[in-house]
């Protein structure tokens, strides 16, 4: 399949607006992680025995709702008449996206959040390998050096130290996570759908993941866990926040972009997510603490985040240097 940024290669300023975008989006994802920090220690004093796939899905399933019903206003009837194929890219991104967002949560049960920022960034590796191995070649120097500054940005700014690090349930969970973020990453470049309506196919992907998501409300248990989540202000404020800043704003976003750049190159965008929620856990967690009524402190600055900065930099130029030619099938 032919990359659309291979075919857009001859709109340099389309490419611009779309990394400006997407690392704009990263931004509103990065704040987003003490949001949902805050959510889910405020949801573990209020079920302190409730299952962690079901507190996860749950909540997953209500944002999405939300993104969902936002989406459906804001573009009301343009939402009409869905094509075959904009259903079927919807439904493989829907799942992929539902049980990458539900095992990360989960993975953050058992984990620590540097550990889990760690290997959700995997899908900066997977990406580009999925695509030499697709093209029977070798991706460059370039993207190669991209991969190892991203990786060694990443592990920087989550703090992770080889010695401390072991592979548990709450790590494999969250590589399978990014296994699955990558799918996403990937399909979005597919000339296949080059043609497809982004917001009816985004409508439909809000959707399925709501569906995978409020089924688990459906099991024993589930309704003291949808309860917790609609009936406390706090909780429901903070849900509908995410809803809106952290999914129908940036998924919609993302879907209607990326397909301008390169997978390999919008991985690479993507890894500025951890800068942002670095310098958010910096003033955040405070004033989240202080609504929600539940301890979060605020993370002390330090100089991990200008060397991962400087490293998750270093890894999006070497990618445009690759970019300039086609990198994807």
């Amino acid at each position: 399949m032919a990359n659309m940024a291979a075919s857009r290669a001859d709109r340099p300023d389309l490419r611009r607006t779309a990394v400006l975008v997407l690392v704009a989006m990263c931004l509103l994802w990065g704040l987003g992680f003490p949001v949902s920090r805050a959510l889910m220690l405020a949801l573990g004093e209020r079920l302190p025995t409730a299952s962690p796939w079901m507190v996860a899905s749950v909540g997953v399933g209500l944002r999405f709702l939300v993104a969902m019903v936002v989406l459906g206003l804001w573009r009301g009837r343009r939402l009409a008449g869905f094509r075959p194929r904009e259903a079927e890219q919807a439904g493989i991104l829907g799942v992929s996206v539902g049980f990458a967002v539900i095992l990360q949560v989960m993975g953050l049960a058992t984990i620590d959040a540097s550990a889990s920022a760690f290997l959700t960034q995997l899908y900066a590796v997977i990406v580009p390998v999925w695509v030499a191995l697709r093209l029977r070649r070798w991706p460059g120097l370039a993207t190669t050096g991209a991969v190892i500054f991203a990786l060694v940005g990443a592990s920087v700014l989550a703090g992770v130290r080889v010695g401390s690090f072991h592979l548990g349930l709450g790590e494999t969970l969250t590589i399978a996570s990014a296994f699955l973020i990558s799918i996403q990453v990937l399909w979005l470049g597919r000339a296949r759908y080059a043609k497809n309506d982004p917001f009816r196919m985004s409508f439909l992907m809000y959707g399925v993941v709501a569906v995978i998501g409020l089924a688990a409300a459906a099991f024993p248990g589930g309704s003291a866990v949808f309860g917790a989540y609609v009936l406390n202000p706090v909780v429901l404020t903070l849900t509908v926040g995410m809803g809106i800043f952290s999914t129908v704003i940036t998924f919609t976003m993302m879907n209607i972009w990326q397909p301008v750049i390169t997978p390999v190159e919008a991985g690479m965008l993507y890894t500025s997510e951890p800068i942002f929620a670095a310098a958010a856990a910096f003033f955040l967690p405070a004033g989240l603490s202080a609504w929600t009524g539940v301890p979060y402190p605020n993370e002390a600055p330090s100089w991990n985040l200008v060397y991962g900065g400087i490293c998750v930099l270093a890894a999006n130029f070497l990618v445009q240097i690759d970019t300039r030619r086609p990198l994807d099938e």
